[in-house]
């Protein structure tokens, strides 16, 4: 159902990675490996995109005062909302 829409997993990786930026400032490679399915060279490019560090095992969240946090919004298209809702329908 969810590959109708382009782009989901790394919707998801994304939303996941921010909850852990907020939790965390630091978490080992394996842990956040683990958390997002991913290893070797995507998880390297993940962290990358997502513009942390990686020294030794641990990654690195950038501090982010709290009154800086981004604001954080997806926009699906209607036609793809719609698949997906009819998809769902028995």
């Amino acid at each position: 159902m969810v590959s109708a829409v382009p782009g989901f997993d790394d919707a998801i990786r994304d939303f996941m990675a921010s909850v852990i930026c907020r939790t965390y400032h630091t978490i080992t490679l394996k842990q956040l490996g683990e958390h997002l399915s991913l290893q070797g060279q995507a998880l390297d490019s993940f962290i990358k995109r997502i513009q942390c560090t990686i020294e030794g095992q641990l990654v690195i969240f950038p501090r982010v005062e709290d009154g800086q946090r981004k604001q954080q919004s997806e926009r699906i298209p209607f036609d793809q909302l719609s698949k997906i809702l009819s998809q769902s329908q028995c």
